[in-house]
C-alpha cells in the first residue's frame, strides 16, 4: 500500500493527496465536466455572447468547480494580441510613482485591459531582467519609469515590436514617447519665485548625480540664480 501511494501521491503535511487531482485543469476537463465541446468551452472564454445561457452557465460552473485559469499566453499565440499591459516603476517607496501606476492602472481596468505592475528598485539589471519577462510574456506594450540608463533598453524593446512609453524622463528620436515634465522649467520657476520673495541665498535639497530630473532642477534654478 505504501509503494503504491508513492507513485500516485505526495505528502502533504495533512494526508496524502492524489497528485492527478493536484495537476491543473484544462478546457478537456472543463468540457468534460460541464458535458460540452471544447470549442464551447473556448467561446465561453473568448466570445461568451455566441454560447447559448445554459451551455454558458454549465462552463462557467465547471471552471469554477475545477478552479480552471485559462493558458493567457497560449491565448496570446493563437489570437496574435494581448490585452496585458506591463509597467516597471523605478522605485516602490516614492509615493509619486504608485500614484501614476493607480492611473494606469484605473485608465486600463476600466477598458477591459490587464496591468502588471513591477519594481526595479533603481537597478538597472533587475530593470533589463523585467523588460525581458515582459517581451517573453508578449505584453501589448510596456509603461516604464527607467533607470538614467535606460535607452539601449527602450531601443532593445521597440525594436522588438513592442510599444514602449516612458515617464519622467525625456525620450527624443522618431517614435519615441515620453510623459514627464519640463525639469529645468521647473527649477528655473522655483528659483524665480523665492528670488522674486526677496531671498538671496538658495538652498537646493537633492542629489544631482542619483536622477536626470534632479540634475536637471538643480540646473534650472542655477539659471535663474545666475
Amino acid at each position: 500500500m505504501n509503494r503504491v501511494k508513492h507513485h500516485i501521491a505526495k505528502y502533504s503535511g495533512a494526508g496524502y493527496v492524489d497528485r492527478r487531482k493536484s495537476r491543473r485543469a484544462t478546457t478537456k476537463d472543463v468540457a468534460e465536466r460541464a458535458g460540452v465541446s471544447q470549442g464551447t468551452v473556448s467561446n465561453v472564454l473568448n466570445h461568451p455572447e455566441w454560447v447559448s445561457d445554459t451551455k454558458r452557465k454549465a462552463v462557467e460552473d465547471a471552471i469554477a468547480d475545477l478552479g480552471f485559469v485559462r493558458h493567457e499566453a497560449a491565448r496570446h499565440l493563437r489570437t496574435g494580441h494581448s490585452q496585458t499591459i506591463g509597467m516597471l516603476l523605478l522605485d516602490t517607496d516614492n509615493p509619486g510613482f504608485i500614484h501614476i501606476a493607480r492611473g494606469v492602472e484605473d485608465y486600463a481596468i476600466a477598458r477591459g485591459w490587464n496591468v502588471l505592475i513591477a519594481n526595479s528598485a533603481r537597478d538597472l539589471d533587475r530593470e533589463r531582467a523585467y523588460l525581458q519577462v515582459y517581451a517573453e510574456a508578449r505584453v501589448a506594450g510596456v509603461i516604464v519609469v527607467p533607470h538614467d540608463e535606460f535607452d539601449q533598453g527602450a531601443h532593445d524593446i521597440r525594436s522588438g515590436g513592442m510599444p514602449a512609453v516612458v515617464i519622467d524622463r525625456l525620450e527624443t528620436g522618431s517614435g519615441n514617447i515620453s510623459v514627464g515634465v519640463d525639469d529645468l522649467a521647473g527649477g528655473r520657476l522655483a528659483g524665480q519665485h523665492l528670488i522674486g520673495l526677496g531671498h538671496r541665498h538658495i538652498a537646493f535639497v537633492g542629489d544631482e548625480s542619483t536622477a536626470t530630473p534632479v540634475h536637471d532642477r538643480m540646473v534650472g534654478l542655477r539659471s535663474a540664480v545666475t
